[in-house]
């Protein structure tokens, strides 16, 4: 009885347009579900890419908060250079809110590049040969520590936005990139034994100050203005 019902329902699609219509229904069923697919995997792709390039993007700008945070950079090599040429010619193009000229001293010791070079990952785990690592620290960090005055430091934090720091006359604090201060961290009390500059260890700051090869590289130590020197 109910096999003869469906057999005769069944018939209906055999009336007149009815198959035509079904199989163009089927048809375009197949077809849509294809596009949508298609267009759900298109989807997802521009999605995630998106977030990858905001990540990106957030990451780069972040990063240049600690790598370039003030807007120029010169340097020079030559200590008589009060880089007058280059002044007048950011001048005629631009108003800058703000320049400062200041001096990065070394006073002939490598302290806290050895000390560095002999506990951060990067070398210590790495190097097997002793000729390569030492081509290595040669390439990682200036010959001699470097140091600057209190003054000249707090004079670039005020233009950071940063708070100033107060030292001693027997006081010495040292700036160095938050990713070197966490690895290091722990030791700490050993890297100030470590440093002869006959002052007292007053603290660590982190904050982003062009230490890539400008303020320092991965380290500056700020000292009393007049044990800031060339020796």
């Amino acid at each position: 009885m109910k096999g003869g019902m469906l057999s005769g329902k069944g018939r209906i699609i055999y009336k007149k347009e009815y198959l035509f219509l079904l199989r163009q229904f089927s048809s375009k069923t197949r077809n849509t579900c294809f596009v949508l697919g298609t267009l759900s995997l298109l989807f997802m792709f521009a999605l995630v890419g998106s977030s990858l390039a905001f990540m990106l993007s957030d990451y780069q700008n972040k990063q240049l908060d600690v790598e370039y945070p003030f807007d120029m950079i010169i340097i020079s090599d030559d200590t008589g250079n009060d880089f007058s040429k280059e002044e007048a010619m950011i001048e005629d193009n631009i108003t800058p809110r703000d320049i400062w000229k200041y001096c990065v001293y070394q006073n002939g010791t490598s302290d806290m590049g050895d000390w560095l070079y002999q506990n951060l990952r990067l070398f210590s785990e790495r190097d097997t040969d002793p000729g390569m690592a030492e081509g290595k620290r040669a390439v990682a960090y200036y010959d001699f520590d470097v140091y600057m005055g209190v003054s000249d430091y707090n004079r670039l934090r005020e233009m950071l936005g940063l708070e100033p720091v107060t030292l001693h006359d027997d006081q010495y604090c040292l700036h160095m990139p938050n990713r070197v201060y966490q690895e290091i961290k722990d030791k700490s009390a050993q890297m100030q034994n470590s440093l002869h500059t006959g002052l007292e260890f007053d603290g660590f700051h982190t904050e982003g100050f062009a230490q890539n090869g400008h303020n320092g590289t991965d380290y500056l130590l700020v000292v009393p203005d007049q044990n800031a020197h060339v020796p």
